[in-house]
């Protein structure tokens, strides 16, 4: 006995409202989870930066050291994050299967957290520079290449978001590739702190309490921005848009299946059919304006035909005026020949939707299963059959019909009318 999917039942207007409230409320709760707030940010910011203004009117460090002191720790904040993730990886996110996003989408909310976390990791390498060059002499090509790294990917993904490129959603990792990715991580942070403290004691550098200060408020201001921005960009869109499906939906601007949908999209992703269904209905749009030209064309063919023949049973005499036969003749194939025109027209533009339709699928084939695409793949291959058959049936009644005309013509010129002189 076959089990009825729950989807088969549907929603009311007020269940669709609950699961949307459900849904706003839980993404709001995550974001004003305790210790992090607006006010968190902004306290926090106050405070570094008065401790940091008095430190300076000291005038009681050394502008090297203290920029030591920000890189080693600054690297070892990143080293104990990262730690701190493979000893308690988050846990795997529940994606369905087939689904992906958008970049722009996606990526799009997060540009202010990857724009602190980009100015970051070029303050880092900026330091990084700065303390190259001085008399310190501090060289680590694990720090360089790390955070270069880093910073490529973190400027990679502000352009991605700039772009409505299908892309997987993202998603927890099992938890043994997350040991792996985070030791890949935590070895050049290692290899940098133990030479940036190599260099201290081949230096012999002495530090006094503002240099550790300045140092340390350094990276604590760097380090805020970045989490600052991250925290106050998550899942914005996501819950703007729930908000929006909400909205629209109690207001009655849309029913409630359009609703369910756009919300399942914003949760869970786009199906392939969602992400093509813009170019596929070109298509099918011109291609149906293909077939009903060619309709048209069938039926004043046959017309014109049956006109024809009746003319070819029973000619009038030469000497006969048919004014308004060979006026209805005119008209006839005057017609055929535009609708011909307009399948023309119908079927290139639908050739060109049908180049920009692949050339759109050629994105999401690695991301979606052959089988989903196959079944789009077979409907428009079906429907291009019935078009192929209609050319075959009319080519099969046009070649007998213009033999016919050109017996008629022989045979009783004066019946075929004269062909139209346009006016310059």
């Amino acid at each position: 006995m076959a089990t009825e999917h729950p989807n088969d039942q549907h929603l009311n207007r007020a269940e669709i409202l609950a699961a949307l409230d459900y849904e706003i409320a839980s993404i709001e709760k995550e974001q004003s989870s305790p210790g992090w707030t607006k006010w968190t940010f902004y306290g926090g910011f106050t405070t570094l930066i008065w401790v940091a203004i008095s430190e300076f009117e000291k005038k009681n460090f050394t502008t090297v050291n203290a920029a030591l002191v920000l890189l080693l720790s600054s690297v070892l904040m990143d080293f104990a994050e990262v730690f701190v993730v493979m000893l308690n990886p988050p846990s795997p996110r529940r994606t369905v299967t087939n689904r992906f996003t958008l970049a722009s989408l996606d990526l799009g909310g997060s540009r202010l957290g990857l724009m602190g976390i980009g100015t970051r990791i070029g303050a880092l390498l900026a330091v990084y520079y700065f303390l190259r060059g001085s008399s310190l002499k501090y060289i680590s090509g694990w720090f360089v290449w790390f955070y270069s790294i880093i910073l490529f990917v973190v400027i990679c993904s502000l352009i991605q978001s700039c772009f409505r490129v299908p892309i997987r959603l993202r998603k927890g990792i099992p938890a043994w590739k997350m040991c792996v990715a985070s030791c890949v991580f935590l070895f050049p942070l290692f290899m940098a702190a133990f030479q940036a403290s190599t260099r201290v004691f081949v230096m012999r550098i002495s530090f006094t309490a503002s240099d550790f200060r300045i140092g340390l408020l350094g990276a604590a201001l760097l380090w805020l921005l970045g989490i600052s921005l991250v925290h106050v960009s998550r899942n914005q869109p996501l819950l703007e848009t729930l908000r929006d499906v909400r909205r629209d939906l109690a207001f009655d601007r849309i029913a409630g299946d359009s609703a369910l949908r756009q919300a399942d999209i914003a949760l869970d992703g786009m199906k392939v059919e969602d992400y093509l269904q813009t170019d596929l209905q070109k298509v099918l749009l011109h291609f149906d304006s293909a077939s009903k030209s060619m309709h048209e064309l069938q039926d004043r063919m046959r017309e014109a035909n049956a006109l024809v023949e009746s003319w070819e049973k029973s000619p009038p005499a030469a000497g006969e005026i048919l004014p308004a036969p060979s006026k209805m003749l005119r008209a006839m194939l005057e017609s055929c020949d535009l609708h011909r025109r307009n399948i023309g027209d119908a079927l290139d533009a639908g050739k060109n939707a049908a180049a920009a339709y692949t050339k759109k699928k050629c994105f999401v084939k690695r991301l979606v299963a052959e089988s989903d695409l196959a079944k789009i793949d077979t409907n428009i291959a079906s429907y291009f059959e019935r078009l192929k058959q209609q050319a075959v049936e009319i080519k099969a009644e046009d070649e007998p019909f213009r033999e016919r005309l050109n017996r008629l013509g022989q045979k009783s010129p004066h019946l075929l009318p004269e062909p139209r002189v346009e006016k310059k």
